[in-house]
């Protein structure tokens, strides 16, 4: 199979930088078993197969390894996990019951480093370590892409791309209006005619239309205001359906027909709002799927600005279960909306005109179905386990490979546990106090932006009138996103400086994209062990791989971890040393002289195990090549985690956000 690749050699101009870059797609997998190992085999030769997942309730005495690795963490850069917080809190939280508007205070933002006791003495997951060298080990064993986005995303733009071209394709005169409700528990659109009328017919000046300052103001909900969002209007029209006149008040002249008056967002040179008629009773009803409200609801959907133009608390008190949503009662009137209708099935609805549209095609569509498949198990999850999800279990069943028996519950075909546990990390002893920096509020950690396609799929174009989108059936997703080291970096290097940010010389308090939090500082060190049962040579030699990458000797390379990666945070140095425990020996007696009897054993030889491991994943790519380190995308990989103690510079930050309005693209990274 092979894939499109990521154009080397971009040009200046059209070469975007970020701190994080990408691992690119395997183009075939390696496996432990897959469907051409099972093929129509007999029932009892498909046991055969799965028999190469050991089972739990044994230690092998032959082949298998079972022991522990004593693995040291030193940190190079300040490193953040956040602690927990009760239940009670986050339930507060989650209804938007938080009684302040002060970031510092919000309970999301509470700067404690993870603990369990004392806040003094911090503590790294378990389940964050797992994560980071299970990905690893996904990376380097060529596994599966699995863990992809189901859902659709979304975009707006009417630039000179192709997407914008795209966009208009799908949206221009193709748009209707009409007022969301819900009766019964089913959502429907009750569809409306629509008008616009000009601002100069409301107010003299457009700022009276809207709360707050430009860029950012808000449509008005004051009922102390003339004119406001949603409030009932009548309007008289002449023959062309040209609005003359407008009334806050029903008058007696049975000319004037009742509207709903649409404030949408204030922008430049913007001449007009719009007006939304009452339906009348028999006007057609369009269904709305629960999905589409969900997702409608989705953090991802509602903008800073939506929560702040719909406040749960406007126009009345708990109007909306939380900021950004649809009102909470829909039954009468219901809330204006536009809608986008495609082959007769509702695409999408929202507050404006230009609403964010979804894509017709899932980032999980960009992945090749071989690299997905459920009948195969690669590496990482025969050591790391797995549960097939209930749509993974259809393809299963419709493959028709497997007997009902072998996908029933309890099965490994359906479920497998793992073999590889990660206890957390616990500082050492007798190092210098504090642990723990001061409380900081750094630059704005904004979540990833996949919509910024030109970065997250392969683009085999530069010029920006050539680039792929998500609906581009000639493209994949760029890979296994990761971030770059940084280099050292001092606590100031972290802290926000912008004065756009600042008052007084502190972070504005009502900030809506600020936290806290009090990382661990550079050069502590931690201690945490992985268990491992029954493991063969070569899961052994990833497992060995993942934590030491077996790159060019005379570089060094490193791990990432925790909050902050994009500023240079969470860069930790890794030491593993393997302890093997014979469990025959172990339960055959309690005591070994003096001390208890824990079966330990002389480690067989960690390069030996890389070496076969190695040699396993080159056989299976079909690789003419001496070294893993040798073949393209671990080069990549290996890249990626390259420490140097300086810093890289700019090539490594974020761009400013007019650097996007040409979506530069994302190199490779032996390119940057």
């Amino acid at each position: 199979m092979k894939l499109p690749r990521q154009k080397r050699g971009i040009s200046g101009s059209r070469k975007a930088h970020a701190p994080y870059n990408f691992v690119p797609l395997p183009e075939r997998r390696s496996l432990v078993f897959g469907k051409s190992d099972l093929g129509a085999q007999p029932p009892e030769e498909v046991n055969k197969v799965l028999n190469r997942l050991p089972a739990h309730d044994r230690y092998s005495t032959q082949k298998l390894l079972t022991g522990f690795l004593t693995v040291g963490v030193k940190t190079l850069t300040p490193l953040y996990v956040r602690g927990m917080f009760p239940l009670s809190e986050f339930l507060v939280q989650e209804k938007g019951q938080e009684l302040t508007n002060d970031y510092r205070l919000l309970l999301k933002n509470q700067p404690e480093f993870f603990h369990t006791h004392n806040p003094n003495e911090p503590i790294i997951p378990g389940s964050s370590l797992r994560g980071m060298v299970r990905t690893l080990v996904e990376i380097v064993s060529y596994g599966k892409i699995t863990r992809v986005s189901e859902r659709k995303l979304f975009f707006r733009t009417v630039d000179d791309t192709a997407v914008g071209i795209h966009y208009r394709d799908r949206m221009g005169g193709n748009v209707e209006t009409g007022f969301i409700r819900q009766t019964e528990g089913r959502y429907f659109i009750k569809v409306c005619s629509m008008s616009r009328i000009k601002r100069s017919l409301l107010v003299p000046d457009p700022a009276e239309l809207y709360d707050g300052r430009p860029p950012n103001r808000t449509p008005q909900w004051n009922r102390s205001k003339t004119w406001r969002q949603y409030m009932q209007v009548w309007v008289l029209l002449d023959g062309e359906g040209n609005i003359t006149a407008i009334n806050a008040e029903e008058p007696d002249d049975e000319s004037y027909l009742p509207a709903r008056l649409v404030i949408t967002g204030d922008m430049n040179d913007k001449k007009q709002e719009f007006l939304f008629f009452e339906p009348d009773d028999d006007a057609e009803e369009v269904d709305v799927s629960d999905d589409i409200v969900d997702r409608f609801h989705d953090d991802d959907q509602i903008t800073q600005w939506q929560q702040k133009a719909f406040d749960k608390d406007k126009p009345r008190k708990n109007w909306r279960k939380r900021d950004g949503m649809l009102r909470a009662n829909l039954n009468n009137m219901g809330d204006p909306v536009f809608f986008l209708r495609e082959n007769g099935q509702l695409t999408f609805f929202g507050r404006a005109g230009m609403f964010r549209l979804p894509y017709l095609t899932r980032p999980l569509d960009l992945v090749s179905t071989q690299l997905r498949n459920p009948l195969d198990v690669d590496i990482a999850e025969a050591m790391f386990g797995y549960v097939r999800t209930g749509d993974e279990l259809k393809v299963m069943r419709d493959a028709a490979v497997y007997t009902p028996e072998q996908l029933q519950q309890g099965k490994k075909l359906r479920a497998y546990a793992g073999r590889v546990f990660v206890s957390d990390a616990v500082l050492d002893p007798d190092q210098e106090l504090p642990h723990v920096e001061e409380t900081i509020t750094p630059r704005i950690l904004a979540t990833p932006k996949p919509t910024s396609f030109q970065h997250y799929i392969v683009q085999q174009d530069e010029d920006k009138d050539g680039l792929s989108h998500y609906d581009d059936q000639e493209t994949v997703i760029r890979g296994h996103k990761l971030y770059w080291h940084r280099g050292r970096r001092a606590l100031e290097q972290l802290r926000e400086t912008d004065q756009k940010w600042l008052e007084d010389g502190e972070v504005k308090r009502n900030s809506t994209q600020h936290t806290r939090m009090n990382p661990v500082r550079a050069n502590k060190s931690f201690t945490f062990r992985i268990y491992f049962e029954n493991l063969s040579d070569v899961e052994l030699g990833a497992l060995l791989w993942a934590l030491e990458p077996q790159g060019d000797t005379r570089k060094r390379y490193r791990h990432k971890l925790g909050m902050g990666k994009p500023l240079g945070m969470g860069s930790i140095e890794l030491a593993p040393t393997l302890h093997i425990t014979n469990r025959k020996q172990r339960y055959e007696s309690l005591f070994k002289g003096d001390n208890w009897e824990t079966g330990e054993s002389a480690p067989p030889d960690k390069n030996a195990l890389i070496q076969a491991f190695e040699k396993f994943i080159l056989t299976t790519q079909n690789e003419n090549k001496q070294r893993l380190a040798e073949t393209d995308r671990i080069q990549v990989l290996l890249k990626m985690m390259e420490w140097q103690d300086a810093d890289p510079g700019p090539s490594r930050d974020y761009m400013k956000l007019g650097a996007f309005k040409e979506r530069p693209v994302l190199p490779d990274p032996r390119d940057v």
